[in-house]
């Protein structure tokens, strides 16, 4: 009778591990998802940003460098996709969040 108990409050255990991962996988989704809509919409304000620039205004010699130097930013950032790496992830995450800070200004 003590085996049976056992097996049960295993059976029991592991089909709560299963319903808790289950539940992280849908939470992940909506993290992963919430996380890319962030970052695309930082995205979307550079480019707007950068397409508004006004090549005569007095104060376009600085912006030159400070569009120089975030071009080099970009071109530093080595990602390789297909490997599906969370150092990609923060890799693109760092160098638009730094395009960000850099255009706000």
């Amino acid at each position: 009778m003590a085996q049976k108990k056992a097996n049960n409050n295993a059976n029991g255990l592991r089909q709560e591990i299963l319903n808790e991962i289950g539940n992280l996988r849908v939470v992940t989704r909506d993290i992963i998802s919430r996380f890319q809509s962030n970052l695309e919409a930082k995205m979307v304000w550079c480019i707007n940003s950068l397409s508004s620039f006004d090549e005569d205004s007095p104060e376009a010699v600085r912006d030159r460098e400070q569009l120089a130097l975030m071009l080099q930013v970009l071109h530093e950032v080595k990602l390789k996709p297909k490997k599906g790496r969370m150092k990609d992830i923060r890799r693109i995450t760092e160098a638009v969040d730094l395009l960000y800070a850099k255009l706000i200004d």
